[in-house]
């Protein structure tokens, strides 16, 4: 059979007096706005009127720090540039200044603040309960507070601080509003902490080129140490008694990925960055790929010894969000956007969520809602502050 394709040809194209990129231009220059963010125009007719209709995510506010970002939506005539009309959309709600370390879904908030009082600098650990919309100083040091956890059941939070010289480790009881400080003795060197369970953490101590690691027991109050290792752990993570870490090397990106099992043998497993054991079956983690200038997810099974799924978005991060889903965060290659969504391990599957305008955030399922640490900058200074947004406003703009 022979098909023919029929091309009309008994129209006239239509001449835009303003294009895509004169449009922005011109209600940028009418509306006084500075695109933080890659605008989105659609062209369209009504009523015998050529129509853009150009959307705007995620534009800074900076005059309004308790509800910095909005989302806009404008309608314009496209041969005349004439404004028809538009519609600002606040996506933001403002909870307190400081920069997100750690969130328990759903429920917690746990952020770090910087300050000068009388000329002296200092930090101090909050949290911030989701339920109930309160926040509580529970620690303050001269020092630099580097990472915060909570604990698998919310009661307590861990926390290392250092100085030039050593670092130290404490523990936060939050019923009893007590801290007190755990660093193993004589060794002042703790990078890397990870819960694993409500009664174990894991502390690794770096030292020159070799690395302890140790397990810390919150009801006896006491360390033990699980091994030593002739080799500098970057990052870890664990899962019932299998570990998995990265060896550091600082002139690659990719770095050896080992897995400790029972036996303590060091299985490399690939190369690297970013590691985590999403269940008792499967590693994940990120591969850069410098040719491309994408970082790719890889799903290793541990059973099967190989890699079993690759999933080729420029993933910048990534972390659990539920027993079958992780959260992904990709770079778009734009102007401060980046979408994010769920990854289905089980099933090899993606869903989008939404776009941000932040490379790290956490995601509360239930309402809905993405909080980010946002970076606002004034003629003073910059402003650090914390933000819960909106995902249903944010979405319903972007038909």
């Amino acid at each position: 059979d022979i098909n023919f394709n029929i091309i009309a040809n008994n129209y006239e194209p239509i001449s835009l007096k303003f294009n895509k990129n004169q449009i922005i231009d011109r209600i940028c220059t009418e509306l006084k706005i500075e695109p933080t963010t890659v605008p989105k125009a659609t062209l369209y007719k009504a009523d015998n009127n050529i129509l853009w209709n150009v959307y705007f995510p995620y534009q800074l506010d900076k005059e309004n720090i308790q509800s910095p970002l909005f989302n806009l939506n404008v309608e314009a005539n496209a041969a005349t540039g004439e404004i028809l009309d538009k519609e600002k959309v606040n996506v933001s709600t403002y909870l307190d200044h400081g920069h997100i370390l750690d969130y328990m879904p759903n429920e917690l908030l746990v952020y770090k603040q910087e300050n000068i009082e009388n000329g002296i600098p200092h930090e101090s650990l909050w949290t911030y309960s989701l339920k109930n919309d309160t926040k509580k100083k529970l620690y303050t040091t001269k020092h630099t507070i580097k990472s915060s956890l909570i604990s698998p059941d919310g009661k307590y939070i861990s926390l290392i601080e250092s100085d030039e010289s050593k670092s130290d480790v404490f523990l936060i009881d939050r019923a009893e509003n007590l801290t007190i400080k755990i660093t193993p003795t004589n060794n002042l060197h703790g990078k890397l902490m990870k819960w694993k369970d409500k009664n174990s953490l894991y502390l690794v101590d770096v030292n020159n080129d070799k690395s302890t690691l140790y397990l810390y027991n919150v009801s006896k109050k006491a360390f033990n140490i699980v091994m030593h290792l002739d080799k500098i752990v970057e990052s870890f993570d664990v899962l019932g008694d299998k570990i998995i870490f990265t060896e550091h090397d600082e002139y690659l990106i990719n770095k050896n990925i080992y897995l400790v099992e029972k036996d303590d043998k060091l299985n490399l497993i690939g190369k690297g960055f970013k590691p985590i054991l999403f269940d008792d079956k499967h590693i994940i983690y990120l591969e850069n790929l410098e040719e491309k200038n994408l970082n790719r997810l890889q799903v290793y099974n541990i059973e099967k010894n190989a890699i079993t799924d690759t999933f080729s978005c420029n993933i910048l991060d990534f972390y659990r969000l539920d027993d079958n889903n992780l959260l992904f965060i990709e770079n778009l290659n734009l102007n401060n956007q980046f979408n994010f969504g769920k990854y289905n391990v089980k099933d090899k599957s993606s869903t989008a969520i939404s776009q941000i305008n932040s490379n790290k955030l956490y995601y509360n399922q239930k309402e809905n809602k993405a909080y980010i640490s946002l970076t606002i900058p004034t003629k003073e200074k910059n402003v650090y502050n914390i933000y819960s947004i909106d995902l249903s406003k944010v979405n319903s703009n972007t038909n």
